[in-house]
């Protein structure tokens, strides 16, 4: 599924979601492979909004601490 007709939107939302996960990676518990999918609701997204997503995404998959 596209998130957006528009290349530009597609690759900043990959580049906002990139840069979200790498604020966390290092705190990610070794041994797990993660595939994190985006919606359409995040074209529109802050990057501090979009990490605080991930956040709590890993949080309650109990990946970080």
């Amino acid at each position: 599924v596209r998130l957006s007709k528009h290349a530009t939107k597609r690759n900043r939302t990959k580049r906002l979601l990139r840069e979200a996960i790498h604020t966390y990676i290092y705190q990610i518990k070794p041994g797990f492979l993660i595939i994190i999918m985006a919606q359409k609701l995040i074209t529109d997204k802050k990057l501090f909004e979009i990490e605080h997503s991930v956040y709590q995404l890993l949080l309650n998959a109990n990946l970080i601490s």
